[in-house]
């Protein structure tokens, strides 16, 4: 990091900025209570901290980092949901004990209804149980916490989207990828979709903000257009737009950094439609880039000896291009427990015509492999010392090198044939894609041509990877399943096919054996393994290549989900000893930027003090989901019936001031609370529509001038029914408007005493700020006002002479034609009285 330009720097932090500002869109698609639910858990935690003695305080307090570590209330792998160590009398008493300000009312809701409402999602295990349900048979969708869909069946959903699929389009978009699917109270599905607009508005608003920024100090021409792309794609949501990025993605190679940001992965979604937010920001490691860049030069001789049917074959590998890189953060999915390898995009059509991206990130495997060493896992669970031996000799080079044939060659593998759909498998494509890029992996480790390339030292180095694979599938991933539990993570699952089909067809060249009541892997044969994952590879090619979905439920089922009880208790029994936490994950750089007085990045201190709480409640407060526009507005509303002033309220009222509502406030409160959310065009919108006076006034106060159209002014205006309301919005708004002297002079010459009225409070304020009027502005300006004093309403009448005093204050020539104008009316000596 130290080794890059203050160009390259600022980069990465802003792109940074974009990657922490998704954070709550993750955490509220991982579950309908999730944000609720962790945003009272942090009101509570600092007084739950203090209580050391107490072991149901510290108990909360572990709940609260694996909600932070999952992004909600289920395990971020197992998908089950969290049973707490504390009671709900407990949870109670600290909520009511919390200072109100800091837990998430909704409107009109007290502390005990927010108990009420939350309680049983905590506490009550047959309530929401699973984040994400696969068990065959269920409908996926109902029985899934995960909050991509409401009041919807399963049959609903694929019925939906069905409808949408062209069988002509040769492009076709990932539909449902963002966007969550609903069934109102008249029944009608519709799609709430996620962009700048939309659902999780806000926070994509904020993202954008910040990609804005980046896009200012790129590498090069083409990291904008990306940038550009994905912003379109933000605003519109439109998923041919989310393509046209993702093709502009693929094309960006010179730069040294690069990111990824948005809604990628549908791992959460149990029908694989809809993709969680996520984003990582990586630079190349120069150095380790060498070896993906090997194998993607190589790319289609792999592709050319694949053991699988010609027909599922590219005949020509388009754009596999591959680097090691370093993460420089990590936001949404990707954050605290991440990958270690990525291959985008997704879109089969994409990768056909134009190839895919792949990294492997080189600082998180390399923290991965110096927290194994010396921690008595291969001592508990590898079969001898030789096998040991080995393993710690190749184990490393080969974890990453089958990374690398994974993310960079399997994924962008094969082919379709030309009529099957992408989502044919449904629920179980996603485990199959995972076991066909494994198998691909699997297969090349014992290839001659990998010694041949420089990236294994020998042929004996595959070993030491066909048995760590086989030794995960079949026995140490047991770990990170809970007992009576079946598997259902897709990349677990597929490690558990591969590794149960290949014991089951190895005819005794693998076996687990028991010594002194522990199991092991032993393998007899390791050359007999290399055709069974060939054999297993071409049919799960198959099954991808013509949507066979029959065949691959009949193989996720058989093999990729059970679990044997006795062998399960066994391991964990076995990993506790060791004392060593099955999952792992990575805190973040605080990445602090020094500016200069023109508000340029000259510099960025990298920290790394933090805490994990520290980083955490950090993150909830600097990078929380702004509120929408309604949540904004219900506030608002709340916080005017707590500084209502009854006393001004009614005697406005009895001077024949009328509202809907009016609370009284003085200006300058509303001047405070305006101030508090500063320009928000959408927030401006909503409270003009409000027939309440402080709505109104603070309305105008808040609404950027430079975003208000004509249109917009005209609608404004043609609303006003109160002089006060006149007068404040032309005060606040009307005379900043950058047309604001041909709206004025427009307005002065109707017959609308309101727009008159406006028309000379804007012109007076002009004047006054010395804003010469043109030749054609002086000639119409002054005849309006002659006919304003003569036949207009007293408050008309006093607000044209007002005006043109300010006009006559320009300089002597203006007081010469004020003067002239009013002598028709003998009032020019109105001026000096003036």
């Amino acid at each position: 990091f130290d080794k890059l330009t203050i160009r390259q720097k600022a980069y990465i932090y802003y792109l940074s900025e974009a990657t922490l500002s998704g954070r709550d869109i993750t955490t509220d698609q991982f579950g309908f209570f999730n944000l609720r639910i962790r945003k009272t858990l942090e009101a509570i935690y600092p007084a739950a901290k203090q209580m050391k003695d107490d072991s149901q305080a510290q108990a909360l307090c572990v709940y609260l980092k694996r909600v932070w570590f999952s992004n909600g209330i289920y395990h971020h792998y197992g998908c089950e949901k969290f049973v707490p160590g504390f009671t709900e009398a407990f949870f109670r008493y600290m909520v009511e004990a919390a200072d109100i300000r800091l837990l998430p009312l909704k409107e009109g809701q007290g502390v005990q209804q927010l108990c009420d409402e939350l309680c049983p999602i905590i506490f009550q295990p047959e309530i929401l149980p699973k984040r994400v349900n696969k068990a065959d048979g269920e409908d996926l969708v109902k029985t899934s916490a995960c909050n991509y869909y409401q009041n919807v069946t399963q049959e609903e959903v694929e019925r939906y989207y069905a409808t949408k699929k062209d069988p002509d389009d040769k492009q076709p978009p990932s539909w449902g990828l963002n966007s969550r699917l609903e069934k109102d109270a008249e029944g009608i599905l519709k799609e709430e979709i996620w962009k700048a607009d939309g659902m999780y508005g806000p926070a994509i608003k904020r993202i954008i903000f910040f990609l804005e920024k980046a896009a200012k100090v790129t590498e090069n021409e083409q990291q904008r257009m990306v940038i550009n792309w994905l912003i379109r794609y933000y605003r519109t949501g439109n998923l041919r737009d989310f393509d046209r990025y993702s093709i502009e993605w693929l094309k960006e190679l010179d730069g040294q950094i690069d990111f990824i940001n948005g809604f990628i992965e549908v791992y959460g979604d149990p029908l694989g439609l809809k993709a969680s937010w996520e984003g990582i920001v990586e630079y190349k490691d120069l150095e380790a880039t060498r070896r993906t860049q090997i194998i993607s030069q190589n790319a289609q001789w792999f592709e050319d000896h694949s053991p699988i049917d010609p027909r599922f074959r590219k005949k020509k590998v388009r754009g596999v291009t591959a680097h090691v890189v370093n993460a420089a953060m990590l936001g949404g999915d990707e954050y605290p427990s991440t990958a270690i390898g990525i291959n985008l995009p997704n879109a089969d059509w994409i990768r056909a015509q134009h190839g895919s991206k792949s990294v492997t990130i080189a600082n998180l495997t390399g923290a991965y492999a110096k927290a194994a060493h010396g921690n008595g896992f291969y001592e508990e669970f590898v079969d001898s010392n030789i096998t040991r031996s080995m393993i710690e000799g190749y184990a490393d080079k080969c974890d990453n090198l089958h990374t690398d044939l994974h993310e960079c060659l399997g994924h962008g593998s094969g082919q379709l044939l030309p009529d099957t759909d992408p989502d044919a498998l449904k629920a179980y494509g996603n485990t199959i894609e995972e076991a066909r890029a494994d198998l691909f992996g699997l297969y090349y480790m014992a290839d001659k041509k990998l010694v041949e390339l420089g990236l294994l030292p020998d042929e004996e180095a595959y070993k030491a990877q066909y048995y760590t694979y086989l030794m995960n599938g079949l026995i140490t991933q047991l770990t990170r399943i809970q007992p009576e539990h079946q598997i259902e993570e897709a990349h677990m699952r597929n490690r558990a096919l591969i590794a149960h089909w290949v014991y089951a067809h190895s005819e005794g060249c693998i076996r687990l054996e028991k010594r002194d009541g522990r199991t092991f892997l032993v393998i007899h044969n390791y050359e007999a393994l290399r055709p069974l994952f060939a054999q297993l590879l071409a049919e799960i090619q198959r099954i991808k290549s013509e949507g066979d979905y029959d065949k691959a439920r009949q193989l996720v089922e058989e093999y990729g989900i059970r679990v044997d009880k006795e062998l399960h208790e066994e391991v964990l029994l076995r990993y506790k000893k060791l004392g060593i936490a099955p999952y792992k994950g990575f805190l973040n750089p605080w990445l602090k930027p020094k500016f200069d007085a023109q508000d340029n990045i000259i510099d960025i201190e990298v920290d790394y003090s933090e805490t994990l709480e520290e980083q955490m409640m950090r993150y909830s407060r600097d990078y929380a989901m702004p509120p929408s526009t309604q949540e904004k507005l219900k506030e608002i509303k709340r916080s005017f019936r707590l500084l209502m002033n009854g006393e001004v309220s009614r005697s406005m009222k009895e001077k024949g001031v009328e509202y809907k509502l009016n609370w009284g406030i003085s200006l300058p409160e509303l001047q405070k609370k305006a101030a508090e959310y500063g320009h928000d065009y959408e927030l401006a919108i909503a409270l003009w529509k409000e027939n309440i006076r402080e709505c109104k006034i603070m309305a105008a106060m808040i609404m950027p001038p430079e975003q208000m159209c004509p249109e917009v002014a005209d609608i404004w205006m043609s609303q006003i029914q109160s002089y006060e309301i006149a007068e404040m919005t032309s005060f606040n708004l009307f005379q900043h408007l950058s047309y604001a002297p041909a709206l004025a002079y427009q307005w002065i010459a109707t017959d609308n005493e309101m727009k008159q009225l406006c028309g000379y409070i804007i012109l007076s304020r002009l004047f006054m700020n010395q804003q010469m009027p043109n030749d054609r502005g002086i000639s119409e300006f002054l005849d309006q006002v002659i006919v304003s004093i003569q036949d207009e309403s007293n408050r008309v009448k006093k607000a044209a002479i007002t005006c043109i005093t300010r006009f006559a204050e320009l300089g002597d020539e203006y007081l010469t034609l004020a003067r002239q104008a009013l002598k028709s009316l003998k009032m020019e000596d109105c001026l000096d009285f003036l």
